[in-house]
């Protein structure tokens, strides 16, 4: 095999290893505005969500809603590595996330002043589908792989980001919940947050 042969194989190696791995802080919807570490107010409790290094569906941006009372608000939409901060009264909150059509949920209830870290990481074939997202809910007492730095805002306002989304949105959270009825109890022990995981 010639130099140049070996040299284009290589090339090619590294174009389709970018192509399916990415690593970013921003996007056209959301972009990190300060640098400092984020901290809960003292009446309130703080979510942390970031999306793994995307391995595959990079073309799409997980959107994360809160779902609490069946009314969607968008809080972020993420691609690989992007993080979002979210503040909240303390009790109980449901969120979900979405991308390309797959949903998932994850039911919460925080006490104020703690911080809860949540990994959206892919699942190539489980309970939520093919090539789905899902919350992974990072546990009190486990290793934290997250930070509370480098955490993106949206450029323009909610409401704008989620215009043309929301009708999506309101037919996933039928679905979601729907199959939260279906799930078993550790599924449903897998998908939930209760005061004790919050740091």
């Amino acid at each position: 095999m010639t130099n140049i042969l070996k040299t284009a194989i290589l090339i090619l190696c590294a174009a389709l290893a970018s192509s399916c791995t990415s690593f970013k802080t921003s996007n056209d919807s959301m972009s990190i505005r300060d640098e400092s570490p984020v901290v809960p107010e003292p009446d309130r409790a703080l979510f942390i969500f970031q999306r793994d290094n995307a391995r595959v569906a990079e073309w799409w941006s997980v959107g994360i809603w809160e779902i609490t009372d069946r009314d969607p608000k968008l809080l972020g939409l993420l691609h690989g590595t992007m993080k979002v901060a979210v503040s909240v009264d303390p009790g109980d909150h449901d969120f979900m996330l979405n991308i390309g059509g797959a949903a998932q949920i994850l039911r919460t209830n925080v006490i104020a002043g703690k911080t809860y870290f949540v990994e959206l990481n892919n699942n190539n074939w489980g309970p939520e589908g093919p090539s789905s997202y899902r919350f992974c809910p990072v546990r009190a007492g486990s290793e934290n792989p997250m930070t509370n730095t480098r955490i993106g805002t949206f450029n323009t306002s909610a409401a704008e980001n989620s215009e043309g989304r929301l009708e999506s949105a309101n037919r996933h959270i039928v679905a979601v919940y729907k199959l939260w009825d279906e799930y078993s109890d550790e599924l449903k022990q897998r998908f939930t947050m209760g005061p004790e995981d919050g740091r």
